[in-house]
C-alpha cells in the first residue's frame, strides 16, 4: 500500500538485488593519535577499505570476514560501536527533478517508519541544488 500511495510499484522478492553488493560495515570512534595503527589492524584483518567519516572510522569488508575484522579491532583495544551487513548500490541514479525527489524521499521516510520494515537500501542521489529547493 505504501508504494501505491507514493506512485511506486512493488516488485518480486529479490528483483533488484543485483543492483546492490552486500558489504560488511564496522564503525569505530576515531582517535587521530592511533590512526596509523588502526588502519594497519583493519587492513591486516581483511578489511577492504577504511574511511574517516565525521568522528568515526568506517571499515568496509566482505561479509564473510566481518567477524574476523571486528575481533582484530577489538583485540587491538579499539571500541567497535557497530557492525552490520549493509547493501551498497552498484550504480547510483541521480534525481534532479524536485517533484520526483520529494516523492522518493516521502516513500523512503514512510518505509523507514513502518513497523514491518527491517531495513531500507536505496541507489539514488539528490544534488544539493534540488535538496535546497525541497526545504
Amino acid at each position: 500500500k505504501l508504494f501505491e500511495l507514493c506512485d511506486g510499484k512493488l516488485g518480486a522478492t529479490g528483483c533488484v538485488a543485483y543492483l546492490f553488493t552486500r558489504t560488511g560495515m564496522v564503525r569505530v570512534p576515531s582517535d587521530s593519535s592511533k590512526e596509523d595503527h588502526f588502519y594497519e589492524v583493519a587492513i591486516e584483518s581483511g578489511a577492504n577499505d577504511v574511511a574517516s567519516v565525521e568522528s568515526y572510522w568506517e571499515v568496509t569488508c566482505d561479509p564473510q570476514v566481518m567477524t574476523d575484522v571486528v575481533a582484530a579491532i577489538t583485540k587491538a583495544d579499539f571500541v567497535v560501536e557497530s557492525s552490520e551487513i549493509i547493501r551498497v548500490p552498484a550504480t547510483t541514479v541521480e534525481i534532479d527533478d524536485v517533484a520526483t525527489a520529494r516523492k522518493v524521499l516521502n516513500l523512503m521516510e514512510r518505509l523507514d517508519d513502518h513497523d514491518d520494515v527491517q531495513s531500507v537500501s536505496a541507489n539514488f542521489s539528490i544534488p544539493d541544488e534540488a535538496i535546497g529547493q525541497l526545504e
